[in-house]
């Protein structure tokens, strides 16, 4: 049976990658979504530092990128969430089937006792169990080395491989993007930047003076259409956080005026703008801002010698629509 809207529960286990764990159960949880429907994943163990939430998110997403292609379900709209140990009650979820693999079970329960008194309709929703290897039960949970460099390019930088959850969160959070053709690389940046958020979050929408010479600027999206999808995909996996959303026309936003912002997440591709922004705020008295910078999404080797090759990108997105437009015209001519 295909469901509208799905939710999967997934849990870290030390010493196992995602991929691992939750190939084969993330293809069995698209696979029994409708084709344009949703599919939230929702976490429910946080882990000790912001690098392993950061890696767990990514691999999530890209797990679910490679099943969609696999499973024929790449309309189908994936969400990582991060509450399964503090349930959000004020999302419009739509839920029609909670699922887990079939190992899992536990999590079903736990997901159950800790729903809220506000939401009661989630009880009603059924359980499915999915088809999961149960490898993961015999492995050896000892932590693995990872192989990523966790030097900052800059001394204000924070090195998250060291850094717990509790010594990067802050009370405004400031990020900032195009946000063209919303794709997992943005969710990513949006989803740490909110959690480590414990009051607000700032987020700068580039404006459209500053992407007139844009590669493939006729396939942009409005600001206003990005800066609402920006807005919904907080709103959702953050109900209870204060989200304001503004234009930028330069690379400092709201950070260049606003002195009470206390953390800015980027890129590692954009990781040097967040020392010109700190440069700008000591000019004017501002107190310097935590930058945490996160992995490009797309490829593994991406690195500014390669000039971020293979990353995830809008102008690809943008590309491939303008190719799409392009083929609907011939056929329209035949």
């Amino acid at each position: 049976m295909d469901y509208n809207g799905v939710l999967l529960l997934v849990k870290d286990t030390p010493g196992m990658t995602m991929s691992a764990k939750y190939e084969q159960v993330v293809g069995e949880a698209l696979y029994s979504t409708m084709p344009t429907g949703t599919l939230d994943i929702m976490l429910m163990n946080t882990p000790g530092t912001l690098r392993q939430l950061e890696k767990i998110v990514s691999d999530l997403y890209a797990i679910a990128r490679r099943q969609a292609e696999i499973n024929d379900r790449q309309k189908v709209r994936v969400t990582v969430l991060l509450d399964g140990h503090d349930i959000e009650y004020g999302r419009p979820q739509k839920w029609e089937a909670i699922t887990a693999g079939a190992p899992e079970l536990p999590l079903t329960l736990d997901f159950r006792r800790l729903i809220p008194p506000e939401n009661p309709m989630i009880l009603g929703v059924p359980v499915v169990l999915l088809k999961m290897d149960d490898d993961f039960l015999y492995t050896s949970t000892a932590p693995t080395p990872s192989n990523r460099s966790t030097k900052s390019l800059d001394a204000i930088s924070e090195d998250l491989e060291s850094l717990n959850l509790d010594q990067a969160s802050h009370p405004v959070v400031c990020l900032g993007g195009t946000f063209d053709h919303l794709h997992d690389g943005h969710k990513i940046l949006l989803t740490i930047a909110g959690y480590i958020a414990l009051e607000k979050l700032i987020v700068g929408v580039t404006g459209p003076e500053l992407l007139k010479n844009k590669k493939y600027a006729e396939a942009m999206e409005s600001y206003e259409f990005r800066k609402e999808t920006v807005e919904g995909f907080l709103s959702y996996v953050f109900p209870s956080l204060q989200v304001e959303a503004v234009m930028i026309s330069d690379i400092y936003g709201p950070t260049a005026h606003i002195p009470d912002i206390q953390a800015l997440v980027v890129s590692k591709e954009t990781q040097s703008g967040g020392n010109s922004v700190n440069e700008l705020r000591r000019s004017k008295g501002f107190p310097e801002l935590k930058v945490f910078a996160i992995d490009v999404v797309g490829g593994k080797n991406s690195n500014e010698q390669n000039n971020w090759e293979g990353k995830m990108s809008s102008t690809e997105y943008r590309k491939l629509e303008l190719e799409a437009r392009e083929k609907e015209r011939e056929r329209e001519k035949l």
